[in-house]
C-alpha cells in the first residue's frame, strides 16, 4: 500500500513539474484576456467534453461565489463541447460547438475551451482564431499534449494575437490530463482575482 502511495504522489508531482514549465508566460497571459473581459462587463463561458466537466465545474464555483466584501461573484456558466474522434469528424465537431457558443455568449463575453486530445492541432487552433476575431470573444484554449516533440509548435503560440490565449502543457500520460486542468484552471481563477482585485481572494467565507 506505501508504495502504490508513493508511486502515485510521485506521479502527480511529475505531472505538476511538466505542467510548471511549460505553461507560465500562457496562463498570465490568458488570465489578462479574461480579467479584461470581466472589467468590462463580460461573462465567462466554460466549454469542455464530458471528460472537463468535473474541472470545469470546480472554477465555475470558485467564480461564481462571492467572497464576503473582498469581491462580488464573477458571472460564469458552464457549456458542453463536442468533439469528434479523428481527422475531418474532429473540426466539424468543433465547428458545430463554436456555433452553439457563438449563440450562448454575445461580443465582449470570453470563453475557456478545453480541448481534447485528439482534438488539439494547428486546424483547431486556427477555427478558433478566426472565431474569436470574428465574434469579439476572448478566447482561451486549453489542451495537452503526451509528445514533446508536438509541443514546441504550440508554445510559440502561447501568447494571445486577435483575442485568443493557447494554453499548451505537457503530461507524460493523458490519463493524468485531469489533474493537470484542474492545476491549469485554478491558476487562471486566482490570477484573474489578483488582475481584478489586486490579489488571489482563497479566504473562506464566514
Amino acid at each position: 500500500m506505501s508504495n502504490t502511495l508513493d508511486n502515485s504522489l510521485a506521479q502527480s508531482m511529475e505531472t505538476l513539474v511538466d505542467v510548471q514549465t511549460q505553461i507560465k508566460s500562457a496562463v498570465s497571459a490568458a488570465s489578462k484576456l479574461l480579467a479584461h473581459s470581466f472589467s468590462q462587463g463580460g461573462r465567462l463561458c466554460l466549454a469542455g467534453a464530458t471528460e472537463d466537466s468535473a474541472c470545469m465545474a470546480v472554477m465555475l464555483h470558485q467564480l461564481l461565489r462571492s467572497k464576503r466584501e473582498l469581491r462580488p461573484p464573477l458571472p460564469a456558466h458552464l457549456s458542453p463541447l463536442h468533439t469528434g474522434e479523428t481527422g475531418q469528424t474532429t473540426l466539424n465537431a468543433l465547428s458545430n460547438s463554436l456555433e452553439e457558443l457563438r449563440i450562448l455568449n454575445k461580443p465582449g463575453d470570453s470563453m475557456i475551451i478545453a480541448l481534447s486530445d485528439v482534438a488539439a492541432g494547428s486546424d483547431s487552433i486556427a477555427m478558433i482564431d478566426q472565431f474569436s476575431l470574428r465574434e469579439g470573444i476572448s478566447t482561451v484554449t486549453l489542451f495537452c499534449l503526451s509528445r514533446r516533440e508536438q509541443l514546441q509548435a504550440f508554445i510559440e503560440r502561447s501568447t494571445h494575437s486577435n483575442g485568443h490565449a493557447v494554453v499548451p502543457w505537457f503530461v507524460s500520460s493523458i490519463a493524468r490530463k485531469p489533474l493537470a486542468t484542474l492545476f491549469i484552471l485554478n491558476c487562471l481563477s486566482d490570477m484573474i482575482e489578483k488582475e481584478l482585485f489586486g490579489a488571489a481572494i482563497d479566504s473562506p467565507e464566514i
